[in-house]
């Protein structure tokens, strides 16, 4: 659920307390002409106004938590675990669009591709990975 469906979901249960205690104070100016009411419609109004209370606390809560989409709180965690992989390892990943790679002559019809380069801190192994695709998957990755 966005935060834009959240305050929509606030804003018209915020309108409608506002219109249920308007019918409310309607219904005792009301009573208070001599108009006897009903002992229900009293519980009745009391458990709408109950239960509305309870939909804007809920509502209200879920915009304080942040009300982030459980996707985007997954694809967070993993653009994390994935930043931290690139600084400990100072991978970097970079679009070479002649074929050939940097200043390597004109592009005779080779592709274009991606190519990940992986230095380990501690030994200062180099891994490189092309990945000719125009998408990248798990798979081209190791």
């Amino acid at each position: 659920m966005t935060i834009e469906t959240l305050n929509a979901i606030k804003a018209d249960a915020t309108a409608l307390r506002a219109g249920l205690l308007d019918m409310a104070d309607k219904v005792s100016l009301v009573e208070a002409e001599g108009v006897v009411i009903p002992d229900d419609v009293d519980v009745a109004m009391d458990a709408v106004l109950v239960n509305l209370g309870t939909v804007l606390t809920w509502v209200e809560q879920a915009i304080t938590d942040g009300a982030e989409e459980p996707e985007v709180q997954v694809m967070a965690a993993f653009l994390a675990e994935l930043k931290a992989v690139f600084d400990k390892y100072a991978a970097v990943i970079e679009y070479v669009s002649s074929g050939y790679g940097e200043d390597m002559g004109e592009n005779y019809g080779g592709a274009s591709f991606y190519r990940l380069t992986v230095t380990d801190p501690i030994n200062g192994n180099v891994e490189t990975k092309d990945v000719v695709s125009a998408t990248l998957t798990s798979e081209q990755l190791v």
